[in-house]
């Protein structure tokens, strides 16, 4: 998965080969072995290589999916147990936010106790999204005296 204007490297290799030609989202004659860089990607496509030897043609083909791009900013109240740090879960909805994609430590760089925020990127919470159109969190503390109840479930569109 790539994010909107990212980019990824095809790489290729062959025997017995004697040319090589692409198709699909690029095109024209390729080497029997190479990598090509493909940038500024803007939607989901599926590049095909077809190579001829004296075995025959063989194709082969891969698909890049482009995904949008986006922070989630979420912010919540201070527990008042003096936690050592929070639990924060994401998912498709509201009853499904069981997925952790981000531990937040007392005395890490982004530890805030009196006001606690987290921004999470797409590819943080992707896996935990699957197709939805919606990202939902779920916080929870914990101190050595084990792991609180869950915060309410807070739900916003995906861009």
């Amino acid at each position: 998965m790539v994010a909107v204007n990212g980019g990824t490297t095809l790489q290729w290799s062959t025997s017995n080969a004697t040319s090589c030609n692409a198709s699909g989202a690029w095109s024209g004659s390729k080497a029997l072995s190479g990598s090509q860089s493909i940038n500024s990607l803007t939607s989901s496509a599926t590049y095909s290589l077809s190579c001829s030897g004296g075995g025959g043609i063989v194709t082969r083909a891969v698909g890049v999916t482009v995904s949008a791009s986006f922070i989630v900013d979420t912010s919540w109240a201070a527990n008042s147990d003096n936690p050592d740090g929070y639990l924060v879960y994401a998912g498709p909805a509201s009853n499904d936010a069981t997925t952790l994609v981000r531990t937040l430590a007392k005395g890490a760089t982004d530890w805030t106790p009196s006001a606690p925020a987290v921004q999470l990127a797409s590819n943080d919470v992707a896996s935990a999204l699957g197709a939805s159109s919606q990202v939902c969190i779920v916080i929870r503390a914990f101190n050595g005296g084990g792991v609180s109840l869950p915060s309410p479930v807070t739900c916003a569109a995906l861009p």
